[in-house]
């Protein structure tokens, strides 16, 4: 049983949408996307990433200190990674709130990510088990979230 999964980020993260290069190498304004588009970018997004941390081998439990490090420490990376491009996507003004919330919360994830990396350098078994629940409750929020939005590969959906 998996039940150390740090079910939070399975929903959200990883590749597409990061805005185009001009002729000159700057990156322009990426354009405002259609309802259809945020979807398709923001699902691929999240099908990577959930195939980035489908390979991650997990901590044992949570006193096995070095793996909750290692997989805290890639965990903290593609979640950071994924809200970057997440942010860089544009949605229309009729998802704007819920899906900068959803931003948000991931961006959340990759914060409580970098907290689970410090409780097992520091060997606080209690503390990691705290953030284990905080992980389970930005997936709920994120799942509700992404409902919204109409993603059906973010959140766990």
């Amino acid at each position: 049983m998996r039940w150390l999964a740090v079910p939070a980020l399975a929903l959200v993260l990883a590749a597409c949408g990061s805005g185009e290069q001009s002729e000159t190498g700057s990156s322009a304004a990426p354009a405002e996307l259609t309802e259809a588009e945020l979807i398709a970018q923001g699902d691929a997004i999240c099908r990577d990433a959930g195939k980035t941390l489908a390979r991650l081998a997990q901590p044992k439990s949570t006193t096995d200190y070095s793996g909750v490090e290692r997989y805290g420490e890639k965990l903290a990376s593609a979640a950071g990674r994924a809200a970057g491009k997440l942010e860089a996507l544009r949605p229309p003004d009729s998802a704007k709130l819920d899906y900068d919330a959803f931003v948000k919360v991931v961006d959340d994830q990759a914060e409580d990510a970098r907290a689970y990396v410090a409780a097992g350098k520091a060997k606080r078994a209690g503390r990691i088990r705290v953030i284990l629940a905080e992980f389970r409750k930005t997936n709920a929020e994120a799942s509700r979230l992404a409902r919204e939005i109409g993603f059906e590969s973010c959140g766990g959906v």
